[in-house]
Formats: C-alpha cells, sequence, structure tokens
C-alpha cells in the first residue's frame, strides 16, 4: 500500500518532507510522520523501483482472505467460439461477483 493518498494538506505534518522526501504533487502522507518512523524502524516500509515508499502488509496481518493478483488458467484447446473463456476462471469470476442464488447473464 503506498504511504501517500490523493489530496494537498495546507498546514499539518502530513505534507512535510520526511526522510528527505515529499509527497507527490497533490498527495500527502497517509500518517503521521512519527508513524512513518515507526514502520521504518520495525521494518514495515519496502520502496518501489521509482522511489515509492510503501508500507508492507503481510497476510497474516490482513482481515479476509486475498486472492492473488495473478490468475492462471488454461485457455481451452479447442474452442468453439475464438473468445471462448475457461469455464473454471468463469465459475470464479461468478463466484466472486454475485451472491448466492442471484442472476447471472
Amino acid at each position: 500500500m503506498p504511504l501517500h493518498a490523493p489530496g494537498v494538506t495546507q498546514k499539518g505534518e502530513s505534507g512535510q518532507e520526511w526522510n528527505g522526501l515529499k509527497p507527490p504533487e497533490g498527495r500527502h502522507w497517509r500518517c503521521s510522520l512519527n508513524e512513518l518512523d515507526k514502520l521504518e524502524k520495525a521494518g514495515l516500509i519496502e520502496w518501489s523501483k521509482n522511489g515509492v515508499p510503501r508500507k508492507k502488509v503481510y497476510a497474516q496481518d490482513s482481515k479476509g482472505k486475498k486472492i492473488q493478483d495473478i490468475w492462471e488458467f488454461k485457455d481451452t484447446q479447442n474452442p468453439i467460439y475464438p473468445t471462448q473463456k475457461n469455464n473454471a476462471m468463469l465459475k470464479r469470476i461468478i463466484q466472486m461477483s454475485s451472491n448466492v442464488d442471484s442472476l447471472v447473464m
């Protein structure tokens, strides 16, 4: 999770410099500078390739079960039509995005 969020702080510390870095233009720090120091001391900050600090969030510390961003499904070997989707993938999408007994078209 990026440690900055949309919005500009006119007064207050969330728009100030931390560790020689200011939040990008149009953004502010998500937490206090003191909290950023605590996160860094605890080793909970990782830096992206372009220098954006991000908070490390471990699965055991998050609420609920996270689903991966990358899904691996094998395409149908002999599709009936060119854009045919894998049945297992369709089932997963429908289960994630609808309620039990919902009408899905």
